[in-house]
């Protein structure tokens, strides 16, 4: 918006410090015509003023709408979080529980067999010594017999 200049009052201030009427008028002229259209007037500041304050507004409105929605993300990351969680401690416990037993399964079939095996070699040694004391009573016969055969 355009504001009224004066200037023949401002002509007028220039020729009572000295300067030349035509410089006068030229200047005041140059003023009105390119320094005038330039200036914002109050109306123009309160237009401003008040787009400003609507854009404001409008920027506050939006970061709360931005804010809430992030928080509602948040929170459904946080409980999918908490769900994939859960899932993955039962499906450990369940992993660690199968480990457990299946290494109290191998501990029974382990001892299980060593006592077979111990009971094997009880039994094997039985038998050997049984055969070695037949061994050494059918030398010892055979070294009587040797003896009575053969007579130093």
């Amino acid at each position: 918006m355009t504001q009224a200049f004066d200037t023949l009052g401002f002509a007028k201030t220039l020729e009572s410090a000295g300067v030349a009427r035509k410089q006068a008028e030229a200047h005041a002229e140059a003023i009105r015509d390119k320094v005038m259209p330039e200036l914002a007037t109050r109306a123009d500041i309160h237009g401003l003023q008040s787009d400003i304050q609507k854009s404001v507004a409008a920027t506050r409105t939006e970061i709360q709408r931005l804010e809430t929605a992030t928080k509602a993300q948040f929170q459904q990351f946080e409980a999918a979080t908490k769900a994939q969680y859960q899932q993955l401690d039962t499906a450990i416990h369940k992993v660690e529980s199968s480990l457990r037993a299946d290494a109290r399964q191998f501990e029974t079939t382990t001892k299980a067999e060593f006592q077979r095996l111990e009971a094997l070699m009880v039994a094997t040694t039985d038998k050997v010594t049984i055969r070695l004391g037949g061994l050494v009573v059918v030398v010892a016969g055979l070294m009587l017999a040797a003896l009575r055969l053969f007579p130093a």
